[in-house]
């Protein structure tokens, strides 16, 4: 098994354009506005992620926010974990899983170290994996996304499982006849490329992205987690994306395959420099066809295929730890190499049906079967012997021997839902509908919605929102065995939320605001509870309530000036939620005059708790982050830019998800990228 930087020589060659930090975008849109798009042309951006049909920010059933790309792309940010921070209601920050892995989350609830309560989807393909949640692929690159959707709140009514917190919908950029092309380069040894091509033939358009990143890391002065003596760690990460699509009126085929790399830093939250690295590859193809079967029905076919894994090599225990319980005598440090491979099927049809000019109707059928390959851990010690207590353990040396933390399983799903949306007079809408989900492996669930929107005024709106979501659970949380982290337990329900919201909604043409308040009841929440040596997973016999508000708000403020700021706090934390800060906020002011752009922009993120080695709770300060990028067109469709990220290099640390560090993890310092646009 080879996690290494395989692909590193490929990355090299293009990045060599950049060794000077420079950038270059080339576009054949003459017209492709350079300094973003005004507030009213925002609000004429339709949502779709709401009720999967079209429709705007006032009228949707849904507390949500939109990011367009002419907004992020003047912002200080790369990837979609730090535009996250901007988003009213979500929290993105670093895990001890490699330097490349964030923990996304919403509205104050967090139950393990990946984003299964997060459904995050790319070009309506979901992200998650099944086997633990997380997303397939780390660290998305903003590049090449023309827009992103955030639903707070339940959305399996919709998309079933992992829609449990809140929904991320990322559509990726299409179009006719146009080439854009980016480069760019930081101090850190941040390297990213970007290239996409759309070119029109007949009535088929043909589109392909290449992204290429390589970053060398930071370098951080931690504690050894085994010696407890100082040490340096470093967190550099690489990866590439190539996505082909070609699509019709009526027709979409779509491959894409990725990969992403990283080593050293923490893994799982234990540094082992040198020594510890993970891989994540995907490859997947897609196809959709839209059928108009009437002039009020149309029907979606669509399908896909994906293959993806998880690798990893890292240290269990150092050198000589287990010289006196092992046979023969070994001093060599534990180390483990372990694959965990999942392919899936999937086959969906929808309807959307216009049944009278204020009733439509949309509904459909979704059948996924997953295949789980051995989870193949290869150690140098017995590792079912330690994890079982049972000493001496056998010492293998540099004999290839293998333990399995499961053996190759399959599990089908299928799930049919409905939905109902009626426009009862000038001033109330309805909508309803629900979703029923079966999996093979943990039973059904059934996820309702009900809302009612009240026009207010032409530019005002009440939202008065009900729904319930579920998270079946994963892969490891069933059936892992045979390691000294955590058991599964096959005798898992899903767990369960129902959430009842009011949200005010006021749109202007140079102002937007909003107002959220929620009250969340969990049942059946899915922990980790402690059992002899070991840790078991076990569906809470407790219901759960968390409660608070979100406030969102966009003004322009002149021709030059706009401002967009968030806030975010929890009345009534969850005894889990320690690890989340219970107030958040963030503010973007942006500035644009002749041939000049200007983004600054500030994140609050609250006081957060970790768990240390004691089983005390340490509580984390509150921290700032801090952005700024700046543009100057100094040509038709030529421009110069300066990025920095943190800008006051904030030294702050994050909640690990175990126990085993002292201090939370040490996070990224200042970060300086030059570039130079270039278009013809």
């Amino acid at each position: 098994m080879s996690i290494g930087y395989s692909k590193k020589h490929i990355l090299k060659q293009l990045l060599a354009a950049v060794s000077l930090g420079v950038a270059a975008n080339v576009s054949a849109q003459d017209d492709h506005a350079l300094f973003g798009m005004s507030l009213e042309e925002l609000l004429n951006v339709p949502v779709k992620s709401a009720t999967l049909t079209e429709l705007d920010i006032l009228s949707a059933p849904s507390s949500i926010s939109l990011f367009h790309h002419q907004q992020f792309e003047l912002m200080g940010v790369d990837y979609l974990h730090e535009l996250i921070n901007f988003v009213p209601g979500f929290q993105a920050f670093r895990q001890g899983d490699g330097p490349n892995e964030y923990y996304i989350s919403a509205r104050g609830r967090r139950t393990g170290s990946s984003n299964r309560e997060i459904l995050v989807l790319v070009d309506g393909q979901r992200q998650n994996r099944d086997f633990d949640g997380a997303l397939a692929v780390p660290v998305i690159l903003l590049a090449g996304v023309e827009k992103i959707e955030f639903i707070r709140g339940p959305g399996s009514a919709l998309y079933g499982s992992n829609a449990f917190m809140g929904v991320i919908d990322i559509t990726t950029k299409k179009g006719v006849n146009r080439i854009e092309s980016s480069v760019s380069a930081g101090d850190a040894g941040t390297k990213i490329v970007h290239a996409q091509v759309s070119y029109a033939v007949s009535n088929w358009t043909l589109d392909a992205q290449l992204t290429g990143l390589i970053d060398e890391g930071q370098r951080y002065d931690v504690a050894d987690t085994f010696t407890g003596l100082p040490t340096t760690i470093t967190d550099p990460h690489s990866g590439t994306s190539l996505r082909l699509s070609a699509s019709s009126n009526n027709t979409s085929v779509t491959f894409v395959s990725e990969r992403r790399r990283s080593k050293n830093f923490y893994i799982p939250d234990t540094t082992a420099e040198g020594t510890s690295r993970t891989s994540n590859p995907v490859d997947a193809l897609s196809l959709s066809h839209r059928w108009q079967a009437a002039q009020d029905l149309t029907v979606n076919f669509s399908g896909s295929y994906t293959q993806l894994a998880y690798e990893a090599r890292f240290f269990i225990a150092p050198e000589g730890a287990l010289a006196a319980v092992s046979s023969p005598s070994g001093t060599d440090p534990f180390i483990i190499q372990l694959e965990q491979p999942q392919q899936n099927l999937v086959g969906a049809v929808q309807g959307d049906w216009q049944w009278q000019p204020d009733i439509s109707f949309q509904g459909g059928v979704e059948w996924r079967k997953g295949h789980y390959g051995d989870l193949r851990v290869r150690n140098n010690y017995d590792l079912t012997a330690l994890a079982n207590g049972d000493y001496p353990i056998a010492f293998y040396g540099d004999e290839e021997r293998y333990s399995y933390v499961y053996h190759a399983f399959d599990q089908s799903m299928l799930a049919g839902y409905l939905q109902a949306q009626a426009k009862l007079n000038d001033d109330w809408a309805l909508t309803v509908g629900g979703r029923y989900d079966r999996y093979s492996s943990s039973g059904s669930a059934y996820s309702p919605r009900l809302a009612l929107v009240r026009t207010l005024t032409a530019n005002q709106s009440l939202k008065l929102l009900y729904g319930e979501a579920f998270r079946a659970p994963t892969i490891n949380e069933l059936a892992a065995e045979n390691n000294i982290y955590v058991t599964g337990n096959p005798q898992l329900d899903s767990e369960r939320v129902s959430t009842l919201e009011l949200v005010w909604v006021g749109a202007w043409e140079r102002r937007q605001l909003s107002v959220s308040m929620f009250q969340n009841q969990f049942k059946g929440g899915i922990y980790q509870r402690v059992m002899g040596n070991n840790r078991i997973f076990a569906n809470s016999q407790n219901e759960e309530r968390a409660s608070g508000a979100e406030l969102g708000y966009f003004e322009q403020l002149s021709d030059y000036w706009q401002l967009r700021a968030s806030a975010s706090r929890v009345f009534t934390p969850l005894d889990e939620g320690f690890r989340l800060a219970d107030t958040t906020g963030s503010i973007t002011v942006n500035y644009q005059k002749s041939k000049w752009n200007l983004n600054v922009g500030w994140v609050f993120t609250g006081e957060r708790e970790q768990v240390v080695p004691s089983g005390d709770r340490l509580t984390l300060d509150s921290y700032q982050w801090l952005t700024a990028k700046v543009r100057y067109q100094w040509a038709k469709n030529r421009d110069l830019w300066l990025q920095v990220k943190n800008a006051a290099d904030a030294n702050y640390h994050t909640p690990a998800q175990s126990e085993s560090l002292e201090y939370g993890l040490p996070n990224r310092g200042r970060e300086l990228s030059l570039g130079l646009s270039l278009g013809f």
